[in-house]
């Protein structure tokens, strides 16, 4: 099963909206259960990029399931708890991690190990 792509999103651009009112920081995409929301983008890179990121986000949301935001929420409170930042907390989840360093990587996702983001530390 893929995700459903919704593009040009008036629900990630709301929750970009948010983003930048709560956190000073930009969100051009958000995966939810089955669905990954795109903001509108100009920059075609950016968009791959983003496209990319929230992929990776499904292949271990299909690998949790339903732990998927239990493990999110404990590694944000666990990197709240250690960096005292809540942007710093959100970039410290194992899931990030791995979608911030391989957004850029298009054929990341073929080769990806299962499980990938248990590497990472908080």
């Amino acid at each position: 099963m893929n995700p459903l792509i919704i593009k040009e999103s008036k629900f990630a651009a709301i929750v970009d909206w948010l983003s930048r009112k709560l956190f000073k920081q930009e969100t051009l995409g958000i995966s939810l259960l089955f669905l990954i929301f795109l903001r509108v983008n100009k920059n075609k890179d950016e968009a791959d990029d983003t496209l990319t990121h929230e992929l990776i986000h499904w292949e271990q949301k299909k690998e949790t399931w339903i732990w998927y935001p239990v493990i999110y929420g404990i590694d944000y409170l666990i990197g709240l708890i250690r960096h005292k930042s809540f942007v710093l907390a959100k970039y410290r989840v194992r899931f990030e991690q791995e979608a911030d360093q391989f957004e850029n990587d298009r054929s990341y996702i073929a080769s990806r190990s299962c499980y990938r983001w248990k590497s990472y530390e908080i």
